[in-house]
């Protein structure tokens, strides 16, 4: 649908208005129902439709980082977006969690909070002013549907299959995935054994999110030499033996620290990778392709992370916390194993 827009900061501008007013009726509904299950539901969806939103919005915006940003400048600017996305990450997460600390109880202040930041975001969008056009493969006056939307999607997949792109989306969801699952059960042992934590529960994941912002940030900085020689897949199953080492340490119920260094080494390796990847990504992508090859790339993330978090609920809830240590270990093994067969046939063809 990005596609289509022409006007696309004032689309913007609407859909953050939306986004307070999302957040405006749920404080509002706070203060009226105690918290039952409907509305705990209603937080869920509001906040998936918030972030699909933040996600439209990126996708209509894309490509002007073709034209705006020089070659020899895109990967750091890459760089800079993820570690500032994640530095909002951080501190959002710090600034509810002391908001809660001062007032407890207090939910709909901080989705009074929320409605603030987007209305911030609205009015900077407001302040903005430049020639929002771009070139699309679609007119304007052509209506949405189901069978263009799948279309669409057919061709961002073929597009990307003939730029050698498509593995590399495919590997990294199957990491997002299994990260996802990892993480799940990690909070579970952390909520449950002392040998996981730092003093509290609370602390432990202030930890947590300073050592991935730590790790994001050398990583997306630093330039090592024989990274840079490696593919995307090499790296990614280097990201995912820190994961299986992580596991492994976990099941073992040994030291936390050993899970932080290799956290650490994890976040180092995800943060090189990703604005190298989309650095390549924007290179190799045309600009009328670019929108639809985003929202396709991002649509296959997104659902990589809940599709983990499901299985490892599923197994938790059947099979208790040490086998399903030993199920995501057998997956995680299984994954590596069947990606270097197909990798090995690819190559004999």
């Amino acid at each position: 649908m990005t596609d289509r827009e022409t006007r696309r900061l004032k689309k913007a501008a609407w859909l953050n208005l939306f986004q307070v007013l999302i957040y405006f009726v749920i404080a509002f509904l706070m203060l009226r129902v105690q918290m039952p299950l409907a509305l705990f539901v209603l937080i869920l969806f509001s906040n998936v439709a918030s972030d699909s939103i933040d996600g439209y919005i990126s996708n209509m915006f894309a490509p002007f980082s073709k034209t705006w940003i020089d070659h020899s400048e895109r990967r750091a600017i890459s760089s800079l977006d993820i570690v500032l996305f994640s530095l909002s990450l951080v501190l959002g997460q710090f600034l509810g969690a002391a908001w809660l600390t001062l007032f407890p109880g207090q939910f709909f202040s901080l989705s009074l909070l929320n409605a603030l930041t987007f209305a911030l975001g609205l009015f900077f969008i407001r302040k903005i002013k430049f020639d929002d056009t771009v070139k699309t493969l679609r007119t304007v006056k052509e209506h949405f549907s189901i069978k263009d939307f799948f279309k669409k999607m057919k061709l961002a997949y073929t597009h990307m299959q003939e730029r050698h792109l498509l593995k590399i989306v495919w590997l990294l969801a199957e990491s997002k995935m299994i990260y996802a699952s990892y993480l799940l059960l990690l909070n579970v042992a952390m909520a449950s054994n002392n040998e996981l934590r730092f003093g509290s529960y609370a602390q432990t994941l202030a930890i947590w999110q300073f050592i991935s912002f730590i790790g994001l940030i050398l990583g997306s900085f630093l330039r090592i030499s024989w990274l840079e020689k490696i593919k995307y897949d090499q790296i990614i199953i280097l990201i995912n033996i820190t994961s299986f080492l992580a596991m492994i340490s976990c099941f073992f119920e040994l030291s936390l620290v050993n899970v932080l260094v290799l956290k650490l080494i994890g976040t180092l390796l995800s943060g090189y990778m990703a604005p190298r990847y989309y650095t390549d990504l924007i290179q190799q992508i045309d600009e009328e392709h670019l929108t639809r090859v985003e929202s396709l790339n991002n649509f296959i993330l997104l659902l990589a992370a809940p599709f983990g978090t499901l299985q490892a609920t599923i197994c938790l809830q059947l099979f208790g916390l040490r086998l399903t240590w030993l199920l995501e270990l057998g997956i995680l093994v299984s994954f590596m194993i069947g990606r270097e067969i197909v990798i090995y046939r690819s190559k004999d063809k």
